[in-house]
């Protein structure tokens, strides 16, 4: 049974690491608001501040991509942080999804 619990304690943790990719910014300090995002010019984000991986109250952007359902292909971002008091200038951010290929020349090997 411990081993049984071990391996599905690997699994999960391999399935987790492995999920679509997070969109991300430094940790900031005193901020208490949201990210506003804009993809490709047309889909519009608002995403909250969040504590993952920050420290001392600190906060920072982590959006999942999976849910935007996004083309393969280049695609831009702009974004920027806001709070009651105001917001940020706009920062872009440019990307390409690329999805691997087939695998090719699959075979055994006596070495890696």
């Amino acid at each position: 049974m411990k081993k049984l619990l071990i391996i599905l304690a690997i699994v999960f943790m391999a399935s987790t690491a492995w999920t679509a990719p997070f969109l991300v910014c430094n940790c900031q300090d005193d901020f208490d608001g949201n990210y506003e995002l804009v993809f490709d010019g047309t889909i519009s984000v608002t995403s909250p501040a969040q504590q993952y991986d920050c420290v001392d109250g600190q906060v920072r952007l982590s959006l999942d991509m999976a849910p935007l359902a996004l083309a393969d292909g280049q695609h831009s971002m702009t974004g920027k942080a806001v709070n009651v008091w105001g917001e940020t200038v706009e920062v872009p951010f440019g990307f390409n999804k690329v999805v691997p290929t087939n695998l090719t020349g699959t075979g055994l090997s006596a070495t890696p």
